[in-house]
């Protein structure tokens, strides 16, 4: 039966996984899971196509369907996807920090208190004002789940994450 190959990144992790309706599943792993979901992608597939990236994938395997973030499966997903309509996000923002705050249910005050911030600093980056001092990374990391190097791409590569783990 064909329907498609997604990739979810959650926790400095990768699922891949088939599903018929791709934006259904995103919604479903975002409230099972303790992190904040991002749609990498989704491509056409079968079942037997999912069994076929995973085992060229077996390597990265942590459990189950889930894949440590290295170069080579971020260059295959971006090899591969279709571009997500906007109506497959799991929130209208594409500010990292209020989808967040979206799916955890933390007020901003409560947001900023938990990252050792002030509310403005929050506010901040949530605005795309400014970018997570370095010296902050490991605590915004640590609260909110959101990986290092989605909170600054602009430092971190995939290859300098791939032998840390969350």
């Amino acid at each position: 039966m064909t329907g498609f190959i997604y990739a979810i990144e959650s926790g400095g992790r990768i699922k891949l996984g088939y599903s018929k309706k791709p934006n259904v599943r995103l919604n479903k792993i975002a409230s099972d899971t303790p992190f904040p979901c991002i749609l990498l992608g989704y491509w056409p597939g079968t079942v037997a196509d999912e069994l076929d990236v995973h085992a060229k994938f077996h390597e990265c395997r942590t459990r189950g369907e889930w894949f440590m973030v290295t170069e080579p499966l971020l260059a295959f997903i971006a090899a591969n996807v279709i571009p997500v309509p906007a109506s497959t996000k799991l929130s209208e923002s594409s500010n990292i920090f209020k989808r967040w705050r979206a799916v955890s249910g933390f007020k901003q005050k409560a947001a900023a208190k938990a990252c050792g911030v002030d509310r403005l600093t929050w506010w901040r980056w949530e605005n795309d004002a400014s970018k997570v001092a370095v010296e902050l990374l490991s605590t915004v990391e640590a609260v909110t789940g959101i990986p290092r190097r989605v909170l600054r791409p602009d430092i971190f590569t995939p290859s300098s994450m791939q032998d840390q783990t969350p």
